[in-house]
């Protein structure tokens, strides 16, 4: 999807993750609401994740992108394979992916995200070849997240994000997010 000023997407999320010795796992529902022709149209979708702890600074993971949708949604089903490795008693990441399609495009995805204090993350990229950053804050059971992918040919996009901890303890991972993309 090619933005242009007046688009915008907006995206409400339910999602549950568990921990378990070597593997994680997580899936959400996403309500999902966009304009992107003078029209309002709404959908949901659903994903589903597993991440594996190879050691305590390599991870592998693997994501179900929009696996289950409404018939109507605005993107199709797709998949992302990639390691993450964590230097520096994990203040940094670098991390890389793969997102297949239906289609017979792949696309790459690469960053690099560090904690500059307790609650406080940075992080730049490049996603199908375009720059990347964000910033993330984390208070308590509180996370607000702002990211911007820098493009040439069809505009800067910015994601907002809030998010509440349900159970706010260390290992619980139900989470509620509410982001809008323009």
């Amino acid at each position: 999807m090619s933005a242009t000023a007046s688009d915008e997407v907006k995206v409400t999320a339910v999602g549950f993750g568990n921990r378990s010795g070597w593997l994680s796992w997580g899936t959400n529902y996403k309500a999902v609401a966009w304009n992107t022709t003078g029209t309002e149209e709404t959908g949901w979708s659903g994903d589903i994740g597993f991440l594996v702890r190879i050691t305590p600074e390599l991870n592998f993971g693997i994501l179900a992108q929009d696996l289950l949708t409404s018939k109507d949604f605005i993107s199709a089903a797709s998949g992302r394979v990639g390691p993450a490795f964590r230097p520096l008693d994990g203040r940094l990441t670098i991390a890389g992916d793969l997102e297949l399609d239906r289609s017979s495009m792949s696309y790459g995805h690469f960053g690099v995200e560090t904690q500059i204090v307790r609650g406080l993350t940075l992080r730049g990229g490049y996603d199908r070849g375009e720059p990347t950053l964000g910033v993330s804050l984390y208070f308590a059971a509180l996370s607000f997240d702002y990211a911007a992918l820098i493009s040439e040919g069809a505009g800067n996009t910015q994601r907002f994000e809030v998010g509440i901890k349900v159970l706010p303890l260390k290992d619980s991972n139900i989470f509620f997010a509410c982001s809008v993309l323009k």
